[in-house]
């Protein structure tokens, strides 16, 4: 299951890098170019720091696992610190959406 919301969350990853790759291809506006670095490259940042940690953590408890000495508890919060970090960057995505969404049609105007 762990491993599975990780993939899901570097998907997302992916998917967004490839939106802001097509982004900077369009050569916005200067006003849309404002909106974009105030924000949704914010938003992109957050979002990259989040799955960093996620990962980062996830392998902690991977690790900690495979020693006999760890304690599970320690383990467990390492994991808790997971699906809290996977909620926010939910939340995180989701406005990066809206955001995105207000972009596509100042820019269509």
């Amino acid at each position: 299951m762990e491993e599975q919301n990780i993939i899901v969350l570097r998907d997302k990853l992916v998917a967004l890098n490839q939106i802001r790759e097509e982004l900077v291809k369009l050569e916005l506006d200067p006003k849309y170019r404002i909106f974009y670095d105030q924000n949704i490259s914010p938003l992109l940042l957050s979002l990259l720091s989040l799955s960093y940690t996620s990962i980062n953590f996830s392998t902690s408890a991977s690790f900690l696992n495979t020693i006999n000495t760890s304690k599970n508890s320690e383990i467990k919060d390492l994991l808790h610190l997971v699906y809290d970090i996977e909620n926010l960057s939910e939340h995180v995505f989701c406005e990066l959406e809206k955001q995105l969404d207000i972009l596509i049609k100042l820019y269509c105007k």
